[in-house]
């Protein structure tokens, strides 16, 4: 199943929980090879591939020692984001810890604002909701980009398969130090929700329905002790006199109006938006790298040194096709020297990144566009093959 035919049947599915779930875990698997830049978990809008880089915790009330982990200010500076650095800093929360399955997770800090990070999701700031984990494996073998946990905020009140942080704008950025995986995910500022439950799941996959139990009497969010699977659940430390009803009646129905524009664009329409085609033209096949160098526009090449974790950093803006600022580790598998990292864009135009190999141990970055002719040129150009 392409990821096109994953999405419209997503679209297709009737409020039945077990069925959404299989279509997002299918999703869960869409790209492997680039795995910690700031990314969307967006159902809607569908331009970038989804990348689920991060893992969270709960706590039952266990804290743990500050000096096991960095800080959340310190794990902003690791991603390279200085104002979320300053913001996480002017916070002081203890550090809670718990063990689920072969993990052990650190909760190190939330912080909630407008203009607060160098990164804005969905291209304007209307306020955001941060939160820093730590996660390493019990048995101290370091960690590495695969793992397939995934974090979301719930609301007390609000079925959480239908408001999680696929639908709250959500995204996450990630970088390993010393072995623990670090990761800054965001959504929505959910603070006007602070009269209410706030929770904040971690899953081994976004298995709501399954390791969570929705009362819908009095809307209270619990694990299922019977999951077997990770699934914690941590109380969310928000002041209640943040909260305003009428923003998050607002908020709900915001969520739903998408949910329901984007389910009749989705009947209407019969052909795939021109990163959708790419996508599934060029997949993650290296035998197509030299198709698209020859079609495409090269907006960025760099030659990075990784860190000693593997991370690059990428940083470039455009007046025409916009930009990307993020660190990431490029996972270069059975011996490939040269990958396919991502594919995104606009209604407008794809952008294919490549990331290569090189003999001193460097990685040389490179973004190539695609208008609507050049698309067409290269996938008649795969298709000829």
């Amino acid at each position: 199943m392409n990821r096109k035919s994953i999405i419209k049947a997503y679209d297709s599915l009737n409020p039945d929980k077990e069925a959404k779930e299989r279509m997002l875990q299918n999703i869960l698997s869409d790209q492997k090879n680039r795995k910690n830049d700031w990314r969307k978990y967006n159902m809607k809008k569908r331009i970038f591939l989804a990348v689920i880089a991060a893992a969270l915790i709960t706590a039952s009330g266990s804290i743990y020692a500050t000096y096991k982990w960095h800080q959340a200010s310190e794990a902003a500076q690791f991603i390279g984001d200085d104002k979320l650095t300053e913001a996480f800093g002017k916070t002081k929360q203890d550090i809670k810890v718990e063990e689920s399955g072969k993990y052990r997770i650190a909760f190190l800090g939330t912080v909630s604002g407008k203009n607060i990070s160098d990164e804005v999701l969905d291209g304007q700031d209307s306020g955001q909701t941060y939160a820093a984990v730590a996660i390493e494996r019990i048995d101290q073998t370091p960690m590495d980009y695969d793992s397939e946990l995934v974090i979301s905020p719930l609301i007390q009140g609000l079925n959480p398969m239908e408001y999680n942080i696929y639908s709250m704008g959500g995204g996450a950025s990630s970088v390993i130090k010393d072995g623990v995986l670090y990761s800054i995910a965001s959504c929505k500022d959910i603070e006007m929700f602070a009269d209410r439950d706030l929770y904040l799941a971690v899953t081994g996959g976004p298995s709501y329905a399954q390791a969570y139990h929705f009362d819908k009497d009095s809307g209270v969010i619990t694990k299922d002790t019977n999951y077997d699977g990770v699934n914690c659940l941590f109380n969310l430390p928000i002041d209640s006199k943040f909260a305003d009803k009428e923003k998050a009646e607002e908020f709900i129905q915001k969520i739903k109006d998408d949910e329901k524009n984007d389910n009749d664009t989705s009947s209407d329409s019969n052909s795939d938006g021109i990163v959708d085609k790419v996508s599934n033209a060029v997949g993650s096949d290296a035998k197509n790298i030299d198709k698209i160098k020859a079609l495409g526009k090269c907006i960025y090449q760099e030659k990075e040194k990784p860190d000693e974790n593997g991370n690059i950093n990428v940083s470039y803006d455009t007046e025409e096709y916009g930009g990307a600022n993020g660190t990431f580790a490029p996972v270069f598998e059975n011996g490939s020297k040269v990958i396919i990292t991502s594919v995104n864009g606009s209604d407008d135009y794809a952008v294919i990144e490549i990331c290569t190999l090189n003999d001193d141990k460097t990685i040389t970055v490179e973004e190539y566009t695609f208008d609507e002719k050049s698309a067409e040129e290269l996938i008649k150009s795969i298709q000829a093959k």
